[in-house]
């Protein structure tokens, strides 16, 4: 996962590869993960696929001799990493699928780099431009838009909130592995993470849903094993490589499509409809995920 023997035109084409990756392996989960979470109960859908990730690493490191060893001075700091990047954003993003249609959940979801970009000036000392505070301001606009729009007042507001709580820990833990440095490689990191959000979310199943637990059948192990392979393991691996090598400013590329996949892929799979406000909010998601990454000029030395 190295790029110091790479030229720079194969470390473009690697990071554009594994941006297309994740776009298209993160985007078409959403509809993925709502056929899983109806025929298996979600936590326990969210340990086979992050159990099953784990094991693919475990695979993938064996045959490339990856060393998954990590010093001790760092393992409390990746348990600690694993709980906003993992634990709290699978387990409440698992929960809001079961309550909202997946299209809206992945746009609530990507609100993301609004939420980083406020921890970044509230505890980071960023200091946004003008379109640094114009992206803020559209990413907290979807997600109150989102939240107006809701018409059931059931069990919407409860999945809305959740996401929401998904999107901000996603974005705490992300501004965490920026500033809270592990010099372990990107696969042993992915690796010992996901084992912790794996026993995690056994242990909260085992609590919660133990008279649920089933073997699933054809139709349950599709989405289990689409989440381990292609969202889980290699999909983890290929966001934690970004987000720990790019600037700021790049690393929210790698999303910027990510919901346009989910919403279609929602109506393809689901047929899912849309409502004009969802519209709306995806938009403003797009825009402030584009205000992420347009180059700034160079300040004056």
């Amino acid at each position: 996962m190295s790029d110091r023997n790479a030229t720079p035109r194969g470390v473009l084409i690697r990071r554009a590869l594994a941006l297309l990756f994740l776009t298209l392996a993160w985007g078409g989960n959403w509809p993925v993960a709502k056929l899983g979470v109806t025929h298996l109960a979600p936590l326990w859908f969210r340990f086979l696929g992050t159990c099953g990730g784990a094991l693919v690493l475990l695979a993938f490191a064996w045959i490339r001799g990856i060393d998954l060893r990590i010093p001790p001075g760092f393992r409390i700091r990746i348990a600690l990493l694993s709980i906003p990047n993992m634990v709290l954003w699978y387990s409440l993003a698992t929960w809001a699928i079961v309550l909202l249609p997946p299209g809206r959940a992945a746009i609530l979801g990507f609100t993301m780099p609004a939420w980083a970009a406020l921890l970044g000036i509230c505890f980071g000392g960023d200091k946004p431009d003008r379109l640094g505070w114009i992206g803020i301001a559209a990413g907290v606009l979807a997600a109150l838009l989102l939240i107006g729009s809701t018409r059931d007042l059931g069990s919407q507001p409860l999945g809305v909130a959740l996401m929401l709580g998904a999107a901000i820990s996603w974005a705490f833990g992300t501004q965490a592995l920026r500033y809270w440095r592990v010099d372990v490689g990107t696969v042993s990191l992915t690796f010992w993470m996901l084992a912790a959000a794996a026993l995690t979310m056994l242990v909260l199943s085992a609590l919660f849903e133990f008279r649920r637990w089933v073997v699933p059948d054809l139709a349950g192990w599709e989405p289990v094993v689409y989440n381990a392979a292609l969202v889980v393991g290699f999909g983890n691996i290929a966001w934690f490589d970004l987000a720990r090598r790019l600037p700021a400013w790049a690393s929210g590329l790698s999303s910027m499509m990510i919901p346009v996949v989910g919403v279609f892929s929602s109506m393809l799979i689901l047929g899912e409809h849309p409502v004009p406000t969802d519209w709306v909010a995806l938009v403003l998601v797009i825009a402030a995920l584009i205000t992420a990454v347009v180059p700034r000029p160079r300040s004056p030395a």
